[in-house]
């Protein structure tokens, strides 16, 4: 969540205000129909619905109309009549090369159409007229998924039209009426964005594999069958699905592929090394990548805008997040557009038809909270308010079911502990710089009598003792199973330990979502900590206790160290901190005195 939101400048809704929009619905780009026209954007809809936009900030001419769509925006607006499933530009006729309109590609699933954009001047106040004339079009013997241009093989002044079909082969078209098909080799039931990459005149795609696969052009257009090559030369493995690709140069000798999985964005170059991964601790929903500057210039910079799930907008300089802002709405698909009044501009299309233009802006939106009315505090009512909700919870309460909870809960699950009295030495990296340090194993098992959809076990020693492992979990655990735990318990702080308890709390969920907790509890034997040592009468600090049961004497309270006879003194010196104390057991009385 960011305090910065997508500021916007200019809005409208498309034609199609259903959700029939994806990431190849929208192209952004300078038709050149006019001198000094700015770029316009291209919108297509699954319903069959193309609009072309030139979007324009005109606030001189009254300022009460800022971030207002204007009519005027609206070059052209036309509903055809097969669905719009990819939409590009390009010079596709063999018509001069001093020409510098471009003309308008349009796939639909069964063929693709080249259009060019007629503007006819107005003779009254309406303005200028344009519309759509169709040059000709390629019925396509395959249903179509995407589509891609380019100057094929380096030609200079003219585009060339690869579509992808949905089994994954290319079909090719060139201005001549020529037109080849090409099946990639292995599997093709999942198809993925292609690019078209100038600078090595190859073709870019993922594979169902999920590797990202390089092919040459030439090789493609070979005719001869014993002569085309169908491997690609080069392959690296992405590991996920590509949900978009991008293509730019960013130096003489140097293009980039990005590439947007579902979990990370690639840069890869043109020669199949990989730049840099980003892993992303979000879901992307669409993303577009540019270059601030020109590919021969030292400075330029790769620049990648990333939209998440939640509606956030991330701006990346390479792999280094440098902005992040808060979107209006969640787009499907981006792009960036030089508009009037806005270079650089921010250009997002939602599923349901909402375009817009915004960009990054610098102010925080802050949150203002406001004003409460707040009436005078009257401490009687609420008084009188705070008893009757206490009367609802003691009647809500019934604390005679407790007990009975508990029973039931323990014998849906059996939890046992048990101590193994063997010490052994200790293995583990420890805190303490004690010279022999022991450790005993801990063994939980946990029978269950019910279905259960979770159980854990949590094991929580003193904190200057530590458990390996502390916590265990299983799902879905059936009905009369059994689940046998081994942890190993050590010193690991050079502190004397409070307690020797160690509590075992046991939380399972059975089928209908109720959760229970049973407790055990263990005592760690005194051994891991202390050793006997000569017991001294002389010392610093003197404590007497008195009980008022009968004196047991020493043997039976400290039966590991004291194996015969009953004396009534004895020295113990801690491990962890190479302390000692005396136990002095009086012979008449039930005192004992404590002797540091």
């Amino acid at each position: 969540m960011s305090l910065f939101k997508v500021c916007n400048w200019w809005k409208t809704q498309c034609p199609d205000v259903n959700p029939n929009y994806d990431s190849f619905s929208i192209h952004c780009t300078r038709l050149c129909l006019e001198e000094g026209e700015k770029d316009s954007i291209l919108v297509g809809s699954h319903a069959g619905y193309f609009s072309i936009y030139q979007p324009s900030h005109k606030t001189d001419e009254d300022p009460h109309f800022d971030n207002t769509f204007q009519h005027s925006d609206v070059i052209l607006e036309i509903k055809l009549n097969l669905p719009v499933i990819g939409v590009t530009s390009g010079k596709f006729t063999t018509a001069s090369k001093t020409d510098t309109k471009l003309h308008v590609a349009i796939l639909h699933p069964a063929k693709v159409c080249i259009y060019q954009i007629l503007t006819i001047d107005g003779i009254a106040d309406h303005g200028d007229h344009t519309r759509l004339h169709l040059l000709y079009e390629h019925v396509l013997a395959k249903p179509a998924f995407s589509l891609c241009r380019g100057n094929f093989g380096g030609v200079k002044g003219r585009d060339f039209l690869c579509v992808q079909h949905l089994d994954g082969t290319l079909r090719f078209y060139e201005q001549d009426g020529i037109s080849f098909e090409v099946t990639l080799p292995g599997e093709r039931n999942i198809p993925s964005p292609i690019q078209y990459v100038p600078r090595v005149d190859c073709f870019v795609t993922v594979s169902p594999a999920w590797e990202l696969e390089c092919y040459r052009y030439q090789d493609l257009s070979e005719t001869n069958d014993s002569l085309r090559r169908k491997d690609p030369i080069w392959s690296i493995c992405v590991g996920e699905y590509a949900l978009d690709l991008n293509v730019h140069q960013v130096s003489n000798g140097e293009s980039v592929i990005m590439v947007l999985g579902e979990n990370n964005f690639f840069c890869i170059t043109d020669t199949g090394k990989v730049k840099f991964i980003k892993k992303l601790d979000y879901s992307p929903i669409c993303f577009h990548s540019f270059v601030i500057g020109w590919y021969w210039e030292p400075d330029v910079r790769l620049m990648v805008a990333v939209v998440s799930e939640s509606g956030s907008l991330l701006l990346y300089e390479g792999n280094q997040i440098v902005w992040s802002a808060e979107l209006p709405e969640i787009p499907v698909a981006l792009g960036r557009a030089n508009v009037s009044g806005l270079p650089g501009a921010l250009v997002s299309l939602n599923s349901t038809g909402l375009l817009s233009v915004d960009y990054l802006g610098s102010e925080p939106h802050l949150f203002k909270v406001p004003p409460l009315n707040l009436g005078q505090f009257e401490i009687e009512k609420c008084q009188k308010e705070m008893l009757e909700l206490e009367k609802e919870i003691r009647s809500g309460v019934d604390f005679s079911d407790i007990a009975v909870i508990n029973a039931a809960s323990e014998r849906d699950v059996a939890l046992h502990a048990l101590i193994d009295p063997k010490l052994e030495k200790c293995t583990y990296k420890t805190n303490n710089s004690g010279s022999y340090l022991t450790m005993c194993q801990m063994i939980v098992s946990v029978k269950t009598r019910i279905n259960l959809e979770l159980l854990q076990i949590c094991i929580a020693p003193d904190p200057a003792i530590k458990c390996v492992p502390t916590t265990f979990m299983f799902r879905d655990v059936a009905a009369e199973s059994n689940q046998r735990l081994e942890a190993w318990i050590y010193p690991f702080h050079q502190v004397t330990p409070a307690t020797l308890n160690v509590k075992i709390s046991c939380s399972f969920t059975n089928k209908q979502g109720i959760t229970r907790v049973i407790q055990k509890t263990v005592t760690l034997p005194l051994s891991m900590f202390v050793k006997t040592c000569q017991a001294s009468k002389e010392a610093i600090h003197k404590v007497t206790l008195t009980i008022h049961e009968a004196n047991e004497g020493l043997a039976k309270l400290f039966p590991e160290f004291i194996s015969e006879g009953s004396p009534h003194a004895l020295g113990l010196q801690s491990l962890v901190t190479g302390s000692k104390v005396t136990i002095v057991a009086a012979k008449n009385t039930n005192r004992y005195r404590f002797v540091q």
